[in-house]
């Protein structure tokens, strides 16, 4: 399941690596899971947070012609997914229980991602919170 070799372990809990192709290459989202049932996919403060969206899976064109109309799933939530499948549990039970959380802003309750394309259209909500370039 994980990348070797495994980044830290011990009797309850367990942290790794599990790779998860998408465009230009895997992303690597680290994954920890422990006797309780915690499972945390994460990227590391080091890491951008737009390595978040999977362009792979949600794009319904193809590489240069993408076509994205929703997005279905993030590279966190295929992690957790692959933990799953691999531990024999049903994902289908826990999907509606995966929750995102941003530690440096733990207020954040959107990401915005900003993708260069010919043709964009930027709306700017009155009374943003806050606004933060990555």
């Amino acid at each position: 399941m994980f990348e070797q070799p495994v980044e830290n372990f011990s009797a309850n809990h367990i942290i790794g690596i599990i790779p998860i192709p998408n465009y230009g290459g895997d992303v690597r989202p680290h994954v920890y899971v422990d006797t309780e049932g915690w499972i945390v996919a994460y990227f590391t403060k080091d890491e951008p947070a737009s390595l978040i969206m999977d362009w792979q899976s949600n794009n319904k064109g193809d590489v240069d012609n993408p076509k994205i109309d929703a997005i279905n799933t993030t590279t966190l939530e295929q992690a957790i997914k692959k933990t799953i499948d691999e531990l024999g549990l049903n994902y289908d039970e826990i999907k509606q229980k995966i929750k995102y959380y941003d530690f440096e802003f733990s207020d954040a309750d959107k990401l915005f991602l900003f993708v260069k394309t010919s043709n964009y259209r930027l709306r700017l909500y009155s009374n943003p919170r806050k606004l933060q370039a990555l």
